[in-house]
């Protein structure tokens, strides 16, 4: 009880840190030079507006801005910065059409946010900190003599725990993480055009693993097999059809049971097109007939079980198609026959599911570690529900644990955020004990520590690994392992 009044009591951080991160991603898709392909001779000002721009919030005045008490002194000046920035010229894509605009990089950074916000329509920028704020930057302190000063390596405090500042320290360390974030940019704004183009619902290339950068090349070639040979192809759009970018064998390129397409990046765009060419108007208006008829039966089935029903990873689309199918009708006509005995299913927390499997991979009913029931594709309504019933008391507690650690990591979270002006990130591999045991650790260390962490975090992401090493994802985010956060 302390101990969450404690966190509820730092539990109200600055937007700051936030707001700049939403608002700089709207801002950059908005101006990114893959929307402007049909336009040569503007994607040169928009290269350098977003090159430009990514330097100006990585300014001393922008770590101040996101989080007051980062003591950056002996950097560049604001005279500096005015001096180094100007007024850029660019254009910016809105509901009415291409615009000509420009923006004052040398201006501060509530006047280049507030310029920003105008043209993305988000709302004004947060104040800017007051001087009290910044208290201890007026006058020369002891971490910053020990920092910087001329004995400052000779005098440095003895640690154990450095290992995740000497990482944070590493020579081009924040050059690498702009250069992992406008990969990250690009490969969105790439993924946004083919979707326009083609009107896929979606484009998924997780499961090849790639970088960015590397995404964004495969994507540009899909943007340009449209722009040479959209004659060729068969339909206008292909929603809500999805795209997946894998390097797995699949027996169906085109699958009108998951509404999936499945291209292989290694391919040639020859060998893309001969899969895209067998998708018809006719293969639309069948997968659209198809997923109607799965929402119809699914909802007879949630009704009936009072839970979510999701498809494993295991079962083939079409067997879970028919299983559905099977089920909905099972629970039609057993509804009067329950309703007679009165036999009900113990009370569920709202957060229960349950997982269709395949036969291979699931031979019978069970609890899964997080909380939910598995079951195959040929299992009955009657057998399901006995499922149900007989681990329905162990899901309940392990659902509702799962929810308290949920609200104290969020709680965590956010104390993260007040102290060190940096986002937390949870990857679903890692669990809520690994979350909250890297972020106790960060935050019990001594006050000078933390300075000199919230010097180096300021403005950043970081997420927790389930690995041994500190590390940068592939969008910048600094990677911890849940096991120490030194």
């Amino acid at each position: 009880m302390i101990v969450t009044k404690r966190l509820l009591a730092a539990s109200a951080p600055p937007s700051r840190s936030a707001y700049v991160a939403r608002l700089r991603r709207a801002f950059l898709l908005r101006v990114h030079p893959d929307r402007f392909r049909t336009q040569p001779n503007l994607i040169k000002d928009q290269s350098i507006l977003i090159q430009t721009l990514s330097d100006r919030l990585g300014e001393p005045d922008f770590l101040r801005y996101i989080t007051p008490t980062v003591s950056l002194d002996h950097q560049s000046g604001s005279a500096e910065v005015k001096n180094k920035y100007h007024q850029q010229q660019f254009s910016i894509e809105t509901k009415s059409g291409v615009v000509k605009t420009s923006i004052s990089l040398n201006g501060s950074p509530s006047e280049i946010l507030q310029s920003m916000a105008e043209l993305c329509n988000f709302s004004p920028p947060p104040l800017p900190p007051q001087n009290h704020d910044q208290g201890q930057n007026n006058e020369p302190d002891l971490f910053q003599y020990l920092r910087y000063g001329a004995h400052a390596r000779p005098m440095k405090r003895q640690s154990k725990n450095t290992n995740l500042i000497q990482f944070l320290e590493t020579p081009g360390l924040a050059n690498d993480i702009k250069e992992r974030r406008l990969n990250r940019i690009n490969a969105t704004s790439a993924a946004h055009v083919a979707r326009q183009l083609y009107k896929f619902s979606s484009i998924d290339g997780t499961r090849l693993g790639w970088s960015s950068a590397s995404m964004s090349i495969c994507l540009q070639r899909l943007t340009a097999l449209h722009d040479e040979h959209r004659d060729k192809l068969r339909t206008s759009s292909f929603y809500p059809f999805r795209l997946i970018l894998s390097s797995d064998e699949f027996q169906r390129k085109v699958d009108l049971w998951a509404g999936e397409i499945r291209l292989n990046p290694s391919a040639t765009s020859m060998q893309w097109l001969s899969i895209l060419e067998n998708v018809t108007d006719r293969s639309v208006h069948t997968l659209k007939t198809n997923q109607q008829l799965l929402k119809k039966n699914l909802d007879i089935v949630e009704e009936t079980l009072q839970l979510r029903v999701v498809k494993g990873h295991t079962s083939d689309a079409e067997d879970y198609f028919e299983c559905i199918r099977r089920l909905a009708r099972q629970s039609e006509e057993r509804i009067s026959q329950i309703e007679a005995d009165g036999s009900r299913l113990a009370v569920l927390s709202h957060k229960s599911s349950l997982v269709i499997e395949s036969d291979q991979a699931c031979r019978r009913g069970n609890l899964r570690k997080n909380g939910s029931f598995e079951v195959s594709t040929n299992m009955s309504i009657d057998t399901i529900r006995s499922t149900i019933s007989r681990h329905a008391k162990r899901s309940n507690e392990i659902l509702n644990a799962e929810y308290r650690k949920k609200k104290e990591s969020s709680l965590m979270i956010r104390r993260v955020l007040h102290e060190f002006g940096a986002k937390v990130h949870k990857p679903s591999i890692v669990s809520y004990d690994q979350l909250l045991q890297c972020l106790a650790t960060l935050l019990e260390k001594d006050d000078i520590e933390k300075d000199e962490l919230r010097r180096l975090l300021a403005g950043h992401s970081i997420g927790i690994s389930t690995g041994l090493k500190l590390h940068l994802s592939d969008d910048g985010t600094i990677m911890i392992p849940w096991r120490t956060a030194s």
